[in-house]
């Protein structure tokens, strides 16, 4: 049973993302339509044999219009970051949150700078992953047409990024708003990503890449193309701890 309050939900453009908080606790987040489009959040707590989810009151945790919304779980910190699309501003911004019991609690949002770190053009993005080896949440995302990493850091008062690496060498991808598929391998300490691929004829459709993180930088591997030549799509890919594969 899963009775999530997210009513007024958009769908299409605007997106909900869910999240594991640890001690049977879940985090999710979305747009609510019926209050101009504002982030809103709720705690989920799971009991029972059945894994029964009640939920909390919903609070606002952005009040501004946003849509494309990510969030990921530091356990180490104890913190959740939410990355997301501020619609009226036309830029993304990132943000701490912090959960006691049912209470959730949010910093300052700061938008990321766009001198910086570019303009990101992927549309939803799929759920950060926590990076236990650098006690950071991890995000990859299409800049430029390219693949590119970014790490975030919820250890302090605030979030933040703490750094990006952008991948040109062999990593040219489809232009389209498709997110990225990646996850984390605990035994060998690396993520892999996977993005819908620029057609060619006789290459799968799909590019994927293992990338380490340094904790200051990361560093892609050899591409491997797979899927039909046409493959096009939002990629999704989990990480088999017991398999050690993807």
């Amino acid at each position: 049973t899963c009775a999530l309050p997210i009513y007024n939900a958009w769908y299409g453009s605007r997106w909900s993302s869910i999240v594991n908080i640890g001690s049977d606790k879940v985090f999710a987040i979305w747009a609510n339509a019926s209050q101009s489009n504002y982030l809103y959040g709720s705690v989920g707590t799971v009991s029972g044999t059945n894994k029964t989810i009640t939920w909390a009151t919903a609070v606002a945790v952005d009040s501004n219009a946003s849509k494309f919304v990510s969030v990921g779980y530091d356990s180490a910190a104890d913190a959740i970051g939410m990355y997301f699309f501020r619609s009226d501003a036309g830029a993304w911004a990132i943000n701490k949150v912090t959960v006691s019991g049912t209470s959730v609690t949010t910093a300052t949002a700061s938008t990321i700078s766009t001198t910086d770190y570019g303009a990101d053009i992927s549309g939803n993005p799929q759920p950060m992953v926590y990076d236990p080896d650098n006690n950071q949440l991890v995000l990859f995302v299409r800049k430029n047409n390219y693949p590119a990493g970014r790490a975030f850091s919820v250890t302090g008062s605030q979030m933040a990024t703490v750094h990006q690496t952008k991948h040109t060498s062999d990593g040219n991808v489809q232009a389209d708003n498709f997110s990225a598929g990646f996850d984390y391998n605990t035994t060998d300490n690396m993520f892999v990503t996977a993005h819908s691929a620029n057609y060619s004829a006789g290459v799968g459709g799909i590019a994927a890449w293992g990338v380490t993180n340094s904790g200051s930088a990361f560093t892609f591997g050899t591409k491997i193309n797979f899927g039909v030549d046409t493959s096009a799509g939002a990629t999704s890919i989990s990480y088999n701890a017991d398999q050690n594969k993807f």
